[in-house]
């Protein structure tokens, strides 16, 4: 007869699968060694170690490099030529902005405007009741644009204009016309005499 084996507890599935996270872990945590280990030993690719430099290779790079114009080829591509390169004593004196047409723009546009000259404002609707006008106006403090109602007399009636400031120039008036624009404000620009 044969003998009768000893009964033996049913494996879960908990214990197999806390046994293959141990293993996968592990394995994963000694692959990550060894590939550092690796990398640390092996030299930074793309750079020279073992190279050594001499003071006159220096000397020679500084000489090759003194008069070196980065965009040389852009100059020979527009058919311009190249510019010249000047003493440092005479680019001290040189004036300021003198050959600078982008600084001379700015200067224009930041320029304080001429007296008897107009003034812009932007204007975000006009209304017959002053509470729309002052809702209007409510909605422009809430995008951060500095407003007003203004009573105006248009054809024997009362008419609430909202506006922004007077502003000085004219790209600042439409920059904050295109900022209310972006916002869903159908708006205008108002020139305002001075």
């Amino acid at each position: 007869m044969s003998a009768a084996r000893p009964a033996r507890p049913a494996q879960t599935g908990k214990t197999s699968a806390l046994t293959g996270f141990v293993v996968g872990l592990l394995t994963g945590l000694i692959l990550a060694l060894v590939v550092a280990l690796y990398v640390s030993r092996v030299p930074v690719p793309f750079m020279d170690r073992g190279v050594s430099r001499n003071a006159e290779a220096d000397k020679a790079e500084t000489e090759r490099n003194k008069n070196w114009n980065p965009n040389a080829a852009m100059n020979k591509a527009t058919g311009a030529p190249a510019p010249a390169a000047a003493p440092a004593s005479e680019a001290a004196v040189s004036a300021p902005g003198a050959n600078d047409p982008l600084g001379q723009l700015v200067e224009s546009k930041t320029a304080p405007a001429a007296a008897g000259a107009e003034r812009f404002a932007v204007q975000a609707g006009a209304f017959a009741a002053e509470a729309d006008a002052q809702t209007q106006r409510a909605r422009l403090v809430l995008l951060g644009v500095e407003a007003q109602v203004v009573a105006a007399d248009q054809n024997g009636k009362t008419v609430f204009r909202v506006r922004t400031a007077p502003l000085d120039q004219r790209f600042q008036a439409e920059a904050l016309q295109d900022q209310l624009k972006a916002a869903g404000v159908e708006s205008s620009l108002v020139r305002i005499p001075r």
